[in-house]
Formats: C-alpha cells, sequence, structure tokens
C-alpha cells in the first residue's frame, strides 16, 4: 500500500474491538442477558481479555517473522497451554468454558486431583411423600467442569447409570424421572451461552490485530489469518477469515480519485459560469 493507501485503511477502522463502541456486540449481548442469561464477566474483564489475545499474537508473529526475515525461537513455547499461564484465571476460564455451578473443588483419584462440580438434583415435591429417609431426597452428581463427563457415583446406579457418560446424555437419562432437572438444565443452558459469548469475543480479535498501528495493514492480515488458524485448531471454533480479507481487498485510493472529481467539478462549473 502507498502513504495514501495506509492512511486510507486507517481511517475506515470502525474499532469493533472495543467493546464499548461496537453497537452490534452490545445489542448481542444485551439480548443474551434478557434471555436469562448470568454473567461472570463484566465488560472490563471482556475487554481485557481481547486486549492481551492481541498482543500475545503479535509477539508470538512477529513482523520479522511473517516478512520470513527470522525466527521466533519462543514460537514452540507460545501454545494455548502457556497462553492460559498468560491470562489470569478468570480470562483463562473463557477459553476453556468450563461448565459453571455453585459447588465444586478437586477430588483425589488415585495420585492425581481432578475437578468437579457438584450438582444438586433433588427429588420432585410430588414425589418427596414416598421417600422415607431424608438423605435419599437429593441426588449429587459429580461433573468434570472441562470435559462435562459425569463421575461415576453410587447414587447412579438407582438410575442405572453405571459408567461415565457427559452431562448433556445425563440430562437426557433423567427426563421423565422423579428428579428436578432445573439446576442441571440452567448449568447446560449457561455452558452453552459461555461459548456462544466467548466465540463473539474470539470474532472480535482479527480486527484489532489487523488494523494494529504496531505493524503494517498487510502484516496485521497476515497475523491475524494466523491467530484465526490457531483458534480454530485449538478450540474446534469456525472462525471466519473472509470479514478481514474483504477489508484487506478493498479499494484505499479512494480519496485521491474523489479529490481529483472534485477539481473536475470546479472546472466544469467555472467554463459553465464563464459563459
Amino acid at each position: 500500500m502507498t502513504i495514501q493507501e495506509v492512511e486510507n485503511f486507517y481511517k475506515e477502522d470502525n474499532y469493533k474491538y472495543i467493546i464499548k463502541n461496537n453497537n452490534e456486540f452490545l445489542n448481542f449481548y444485551k439480548c443474551l442477558l434478557e434471555d436469562g442469561y448470568k454473567p461472570y464477566l463484566n465488560y472490563e474483564d471482556m475487554q481485557e481479555f481481547i486486549n492481551k489475545i492481541a498482543n500475545w499474537y503479535e509477539v508470538k508473529y512477529p513482523d520479522k517473522l511473517l516478512e520470513e526475515k527470522d525466527d521466533n525461537i519462543y514460537l514452540d513455547k507460545m501454545d494455548s497451554y502457556h497462553l492460559k499461564m498468560y491470562l489470569n484465571n478468570k480470562l483463562a476460564s473463557i477459553l476453556d468454558v468450563p461448565y459453571r455451578s455453585k459447588f465444586g473443588g478437586n477430588r483425589q483419584v488415585g495420585n492425581n486431583w481432578e475437578p468437579f462440580i457438584a450438582i444438586r438434583l433433588p427429588i420432585k415435591e410430588s414425589n418427596k411423600e414416598k421417600v422415607i429417609y431424608k438423605e435419599l431426597e437429593d441426588l449429587i452428581v459429580y461433573v468434570n467442569p472441562y470435559t462435562g463427563i459425569v463421575y461415576k457415583n453410587y447414587m447412579l446406579e438407582d438410575y442405572n447409570i453405571k459408567n461415565e457418560i457427559y452431562i448433556d446424555e445425563l440430562l437426557n437419562r433423567f427426563k421423565n424421572t422423579n428428579l428436578d432437572l432445573k439446576e442441571l438444565e440452567l448449568i447446560i443452558k449457561l455452558h452453552k451461552e459461555d461459548i456462544i459469548l466467548r466465540n463473539e469475543l474470539l470474532s472480535l480479535i482479527p480486527y484489532k490485530l489487523l488494523y494494529s498501528k504496531n505493524t503494517s495493514p498487510e502484516l496485521g492480515y497476515e497475523r491475524a489469518k494466523k491467530y484465526i488458524f490457531d483458534i480454530n485448531k485449538y478450540l474446534k471454533t469456525k472462525l471466519d477469515i473472509r470479514n478481514i480479507e474483504e477489508i484487506i481487498n478493498r479499494n484505499y485510493n479512494y480519496i485521491k480519485e474523489e479529490k481529483n472529481n472534485n477539481i473536475f467539478k470546479k472546472y466544469t462549473l467555472s467554463l459553465f459560469r464563464k459563459k
């Protein structure tokens, strides 16, 4: 790009990656909240998430690497594991999207510790009179928040569940039973909405990389492509490259042409007035 084209390129930046300026994102988030979404992030958290990942990728893929003039000796170490270490726990959870519950912790399995969340499934009010012992009223299930696998539990054997299953399958198995599934349904719903929110935030980061003034538009585009490839591979997302392709391929010489057209209009108008 020429100097003029670069100036025009940056002038067209509508700052989609700044959340409070992005009306499209704000409307999306408003609808999410109106649908009953229970947020665990505020706007500052979401903005920090975008900024930090963009900064990470500017370090991971420096200009000289993209120009094939140099290697990044730390490239192999800048994987998803180290990215999460770079983020704080709250921001890293945006990437992992663990299932959320009021109760959880870690449990020891052999020599290892595994995370869990506990979900209480009480017996419905209409069936409580049939229960002799109070401790039998509640079924407690334990779920790995990162994989969604329900751990084996002797209490589940009463429902003919003897092996590990996924939380969505558990919900299907418990339908038409005497259990109140409201908490289980809410946890699954929130998890799906957390994924939707995460993907929306991830989709804004290519714009920050593309319009970064720490580099050129061409290299910002190449860096944004690598980010999209990495994230889609790591998180199995479907971030679309076509939006940034459309932006980088626009004609940015329009201001010069517009000025020439204005000069021509002024010239023809002066000729008309002379007559």
